[in-house]
């Protein structure tokens, strides 16, 4: 096997690689959308112009890997800069596909590093047991998820003392509150995401200008304790749900004290029937693994079809390097 920089000539490959790896999940879970290798062509051609891949070739020739990144991100989910690997964006394929991920990344990383890239992230498909295992394996820890579901009836418990309303702009002094409070859950444990500003009224004004957008609000006594954001699917989903037909779930929160009771099946089950009644096929989330609460709830309401990886590279190596000669340190 070697690795070489990928190039445009690896490009129809690729593309029936990256097709037959969605193909694949699509086994699992039929309701994703069908992708064609066609589809991958421009993605290929357009990341290839900015940023560099590698490729796995056999003793004939033949391409058997590949792996390409988008970046450098600056502030990737951290203060440095990284590279995200989207699920189309790398394949192995064969008998020896742990062997040749391993490679494929041992060759790109070094680059990555070389080029202040220290933050590296790679989605996979949910049902791709052996590249999970590999990744895993390779410093690499699961940071967010994708899901899907049909638009079926939600089962289990929903609260039927509440009120499910679409808010509009008059709403807005009415939710914001809680909108804020769900913000200032995600720095606290065991999320620890920063919080570098909170949306104010102008954001939710210009948000549901757009009438694709809706904004569900639960509500107790008139009091709100729960709210869903619904759209057409959002770009920071994955690319194997991203389609005309796939309504997401852009944002969801519950109060605290309001949980276990049915409101967040009860707001679920209310947009997946404006989904349904609004010509979408299917309903899609990306969630936080970390996020104890939120990934319990959606998993259970929810087929996973990516789970997204990240590892940090520890900075020191550009200076603590292994071309270092002894008598400089000390």
């Amino acid at each position: 096997m070697r690795i070489v920089p990928l190039c445009k000539e690896h490009i129809p490959v690729a593309s029936s690689l990256a097709a037959a790896g969605h193909a694949q999940e699509r086994t699992h879970v039929p309701t994703l959308p069908v992708r064609e290798p066609q589809h991958y062509v421009p993605l290929f051609e357009r990341l290839l112009r900015i940023c560099p891949g590698a490729a796995a070739l056999d003793q004939s020739g033949q391409l058997i890997g590949y792996i390409l990144g988008i970046g450098p991100i600056d502030n990737f989910r951290c203060t440095q800069r990284g590279v995200h690997v989207a699920e189309w964006a790398h394949a192995a394929v064969g008998d020896n596909r742990a062997y040749i991920y391993q490679h494929l990344y041992e060759y790109i990383a070094d680059l990555w590093v070389k080029n202040g890239c220290f933050a590296h992230a790679i989605s996979l498909y949910a049902h791709d047991e052996l590249a999970l295992n590999t990744w895993f394996r390779s410093a690499f820890g699961m940071i967010c998820g994708d899901a899907i579901r049909e638009l079926v009836p939600v089962q289990g418990h929903l609260a039927t003392d509440i009120k499910i309303a679409r808010a509009g702009y008059e709403h807005i002094d009415l939710f914001l509150p809680l909108v804020h409070e769900h913000q200032r859950y995600y720095p606290t444990s065991p999320l620890f995401m920063p919080l570098t500003g909170l949306h104010n009224k102008e954001y939710f004004e210009k948000w549901l200008s757009d009438e694709k957008h809706a904004f569900w609000l639960a509500l107790d006594d008139d009091q709100p304790v729960g709210y869903f954001e619904s759209s057409p699917a959002h770009s920071g989903a994955r690319h194997l749900i991203a389609d005309p037909g796939t309504a997401s779930v852009c944002s969801a929160f519950v109060r605290p004290d309001c949980r276990k009771g049915g409101v967040g099946a009860a707001l679920l089950s209310r947009v997946v029937r404006w989904a349904a009644e609004s010509g979408y096929q299917r309903l899609a989330v990306d969630y936080e693994s970390h996020n104890i609460y939120g990934s319990r709830f959606w998993t259970k309401h929810f087929t996973p079809v990516a789970a997204s990886l990240m590892r940090i590279v520890d900075e020191r190596v550009v200076w603590a390097h292994s071309n270092r000669r002894a008598e400089d340190i000390w």
